[in-house]
């Protein structure tokens, strides 16, 4: 599990990426390719995990403000949860794990505002999503500007933040529990077609910064990676989609940092 998961604070060098990965998952991490030229406080602020076990995969990314502190925190807080969903085998209705998933968004909330005080502590974006394997059913968690797509072979779909509606963020102090749950966009679908889900943040696709079409972005970087051996798709395909973030970003010339999970669920 902690050698999936990858903080901002840890990795700081321009254009430089990192990727860890298991057998079906995959997480990726860059400062960006090109120096941020809006205001910011760490050099890289987002964090990303990816997990995996006889129950299926997990992967989330979180997207800093003000800070790397509350993505970090949101990271490591859903990462404790995400062990015993991966391990869990047995079968639950799919209303148990959209609760799962919804109660996890919240106690991130919590372990962020319990450790950053301040009337403007550091906020983040938190996108979440956990793939099983006894329910042949994938469910999605998401909260702010961050991305988290769906793929089969042929389209690619953004199930992250509703583009006409203004985000909101872990970390905010300015609403409770209710409004958390109401701000979280949830999702659910079939594993049957799925070929691959990923969560991305906002420096793939940031105005001026990142690529124009995201999930043609996602698109490639599948593809790319459906020519390699099994074992190999994850790692590939999430390097990928981060490395085409980064050439945006030094073709724009202008950095944000970039986070991806990836599962691939396809078994063949």
């Amino acid at each position: 599990m902690s050698g999936l998961l990858l903080r901002g604070r840890d990795h700081t060098q321009t254009g430089e990426l990192v990727v860890r990965a298991g057998l079906r998952v995959a997480s990726a991490l860059g400062r960006g390719g090109a120096a941020k030229l809006y205001a910011h406080k760490d050099p890289n602020e987002d964090a990303c995990m990816s997990a995996e076990g006889p129950g299926g995969w997990f992967l989330a990314v979180a997207d800093g403000h003000w800070g790397e502190e509350a993505a970090r925190i949101a990271v490591d807080s859903v990462s404790a949860a995400a062990q015993g969903w991966v391990e869990d085998v047995g079968v639950r209705e799919q209303r148990t794990w959209r609760d799962a998933l919804q109660d996890a968004v919240v106690a991130a909330h919590h372990a962020i505002l319990e450790s950053c005080r301040g009337e403007r502590g550091p906020r983040t974006t938190l996108s979440l999503a956990l793939a099983r394997r006894p329910e042949a059913a994938f469910f999605s968690a998401s909260v702010g500007d961050s991305h988290l797509f769906w793929s089969d072979d042929e389209r690619c779909l953004d199930l992250g933040w509703p583009r006409n509606r203004p985000p909101r963020f872990l970390g905010q102090r300015d609403g409770d529990d209710d409004w958390l749950r109401s701000a979280t966009r949830l999702e659910a679908g079939s594993l049957r077609e799925t070929r691959a889900l990923l969560a991305a943040t906002d420096g793939l696709s940031e105005p001026g910064i990142g690529v124009a079409d995201p999930p043609s972005a996602v698109l490639e970087a599948l593809a790319d990676a459906a020519s390699y051996p099994p074992a190999e798709r994850a790692a590939v395909a999430a390097h990928r989609l981060a490395q085409i973030a980064c050439d945006a970003q030094s073709r724009n010339g202008a950095g944000d940092n970039i986070a991806v999970a990836l599962a691939w669920c396809q078994d063949s």
